[in-house]
């Protein structure tokens, strides 16, 4: 039975594995403090955890750390598994599952060997103290075979206390090439994006740093973070299923509150001014702007939420390239003239959230064509 106050391989390569997982957690931290400070403190949580428990592995080993290892890890892959599966209950999108990363699939792996692990190091124990002494069957023999038998006994202790290092090296240099690899947007971005569309389903062009085609400017330069990706899916997943469910048609949209705004070609958008500068921002419960088509036969189809900043402001970027704003120079576009307000100057940014198949992908700047084409995609009704 190994002596587990004194760390071999295994602690030594769990203490990795821990410190490995809280590196992922505060890689991704500053991403999901952009998306909910609830979100960013839980992972700034996790990674310190994480990391304290890996350096108290290091210092003193036992079999209540270990212990708490286990089950502490086995909560955090838990919860990664409900977010992935059932969705966070709270911050933008509560329950909409979250498509998989790079990043979180290396860290459950890592946190599922510090499982794993641990559980066996604390089935172990602590063992009692027989080397301290020997019985007295040996008391004969020569001091000779004695010191000849300690020799091979050091040794031999060498040898496997050197194994044990290159061991420990070699896992800790795959671990953090592992995570460095994770976070690549050549590797993670492609990885994440297949798996959001595996998950939800979309059919979206696809850019090359694994987002959505989007029609515009990009809100941020480069290739999008797992989070933002997380965040983009999210945020549509969200609108969909609240939108849908509160207001189906456009009666349903104005009889709660809801005013037309434009009404061409059967394409109508209704908007409640009086949330425009209500301080909520991409609420998908509480959208500013509605998009209906009204068919010939006298139905209507949502075809998807706009959310509008008061003028002046810069919309969140939740998702990087991901969700461009679009910006509009006249703030009647708002619907803002019809408030009777004067300080309304200052272009007005608006975020389109399409749930239906549309030209340039979910988030793309409303225009005639491409209206025209979504339109045409719709089933008879």
């Amino acid at each position: 039975m190994d002596d587990t106050r004194a760390p071999g391989a295994l602690p030594l390569i769990l203490a990795v594995c821990s410190a490995g997982a809280a590196a992922v957690h505060f890689g991704v931290m500053p991403d999901h403090f952009g998306a909910s400070w609830v979100h960013g403190v839980f992972f700034a949580a996790a990674g310190w955890a994480q990391f304290a428990w890996a350096a108290a592995v290091l210092v003193r080993p036992g079999q209540l750390l270990f212990l708490t290892g286990a089950f502490g890890n086995l909560a955090l892959a838990v919860i990664w598994l409900v977010s992935r599966t059932a969705g966070f209950p709270v911050g933008p999108g509560a329950w909409t599952p979250e498509p998989v990363g790079a990043p979180d699939l290396l860290c459950a792996l890592l946190e599922a060997v510090v499982i794993v692990g641990s559980l066996v190091l604390a089935e172990r124990g602590r063992p009692s103290e027989t080397s301290s002494g020997k019985s007295s069957e040996t008391s004969g023999e020569s001091s000779g075979g004695r010191s000849g038998e300690r020799f091979e006994e050091r040794s031999g202790e060498r040898s496997v206390t050197k194994g044990k290092g290159a061991v420990v090296v070699v896992v800790s240099a795959v671990v953090a090439v592992a995570v460095g690899a994770s976070f690549q947007p050549s590797f993670a971005g492609s990885v994440a994006a297949s798996f959001a569309r595996a998950s939800t389903g979309q059919s979206a062009a696809v850019d090359p740093h694994g987002g959505h085609h989007h029609g515009g400017a990009p809100a941020t330069p480069g290739a999008p973070t797992d989070a933002q990706i997380t965040a983009a899916d999210s945020l549509v997943q969200a609108a969909r299923r609240e939108t849908i469910a509160r207001w189906p048609t456009d009666a349903a949209a104005e009889k709660d509150g809801y005013k037309v705004w434009t009404d061409s070609d059967g394409v109508r958008q209704l908007v409640k001014p009086a949330m425009i500068d209500d301080g909520v921002v991409l609420d998908a419960t509480r959208p500013e702007a509605l998009v209906y088509y009204r068919r010939p036969t006298g139905s209507s189809v949502l075809l998807g939420a706009i959310f509008i900043m008061p003028p002046g402001r810069r919309g969140p970027a939740i998702g990087g390239p991901l969700t461009p704003w679009h910006s509009h120079a006249d703030p009647c576009l708002a619907a803002l003239c019809q408030t009777g307000r004067t300080d309304v100057a200052g272009e007005t940014e608006m975020l389109h959230v399409w749930l239906v198949d549309y030209p340039g992908g979910p988030f793309a700047d409303a225009a005639g064509p491409a209206l025209r084409t979504a339109v045409a995609k719709l089933p008879a009704g």
